[in-house]
């Protein structure tokens, strides 16, 4: 087994994620960036579209864990790119598809446009909060080194003085 092949399952499984939450991310009123009427996603077309969608993400999920499987008993550094690529090309052009479907099965939206003042209906989801541990260890070491930067001294010892003047 290649030392490489499970951080390349690791990657294919985040992609994979990402696309599969890809639908969820906007504000409720769009399905696949199509403007859609309240409980469109719900209704049959907007299940089935999500259903085909879903299904199409798996299965390059799938496809890129068997052929990872496989590229692992070969050796070629671009196969294994090209594995772990899939599920985001695919997703996206999976998500392309049903974009356009979409856009052909919702209800045209009407001329005269309203507009509502409240904002109840924009939330993001709570697992949106997830994205803010990344930047919690940068903030994390910046405090640390502020708080202990009399600590760190002036100089570093440098020990290539001797190779660096012979040259």
């Amino acid at each position: 087994m290649n030392n490489d092949l499970p951080v390349s399952l690791l990657i294919t499984a985040f992609s994979g994620a990402v696309m599969l939450l890809l639908p969820h991310i906007s504000p409720h009123r769009y399905l696949f960036a199509i403007t859609v009427p309240p409980g469109f996603p719900a209704s049959p077309a907007g299940r089935t579209s999500l259903r085909r969608y879903y299904s199409a993400v798996v299965c390059s999920i799938a496809i890129s864990v068997v052929a990872l499987l496989e590229f692992d008993r070969w050796s070629g550094p671009l196969l294994p790119v090209a594995a772990m690529m899939a599920p985001a090309v695919l997703g996206m052009l999976a998500f392309l598809f049903e974009r356009y479907h979409v856009a052909q099965a919702a209800p045209r939206p009407d001329p005269v446009r309203e507009v509502e003042l409240s904002s109840d209906d924009d939330r993001l989801p709570r697992w949106i909060a997830l994205v803010l541990p990344p930047f919690a260890f940068p903030i994390a070491t910046a405090a640390w080194l502020r708080a202990r930067w009399n600590d760190i001294p002036a100089r570093f010892p440098i020990h290539w003085t001797s190779i660096m003047h012979s040259a």
